[in-house]
């Protein structure tokens, strides 16, 4: 979703993990995410942000290791989700906001 349309999601409910899909190297891992919103239930499915960080020994990079911006993406567990009060299958994962796909 484009920035522009995230201003339009104001509101803000839980969701939860129903899938992760880990592809390989070159495809990135997608989620997703299952939330009700007056008693209607919807689905939304992503591509898993990452951070990256630094892996030094002393002051010398030797690597990095790369981390959902989400924290802990396994099924079962809780994602916030903004959506559109007027259109709520209009809607992101707050937490998995970033450029780089995993």
């Amino acid at each position: 979703m484009r920035k522009g349309k995230r201003k339009k999601c104001t509101a803000e409910t839980f969701g939860t993990i129903v899938k992760v899909e880990r592809k390989s190297m070159e495809m990135p891992t997608m989620i997703t995410v299952e939330y009700v919103v007056d008693d209607v239930r919807y689905t939304i499915k992503e591509s898993v942000k990452l951070k990256s960080r630094l892996i030094k020994i002393g002051f010398l990079p030797i690597g990095q290791v790369k981390t959902p911006r989400m924290g802990d993406i396994a099924v079962g567990g809780t994602a916030t989700v903004c959506y559109n009060p007027g259109q709520p299958e209009k809607a992101y994962i707050k937490e998995n906001v970033g450029i780089m796909n995993g």
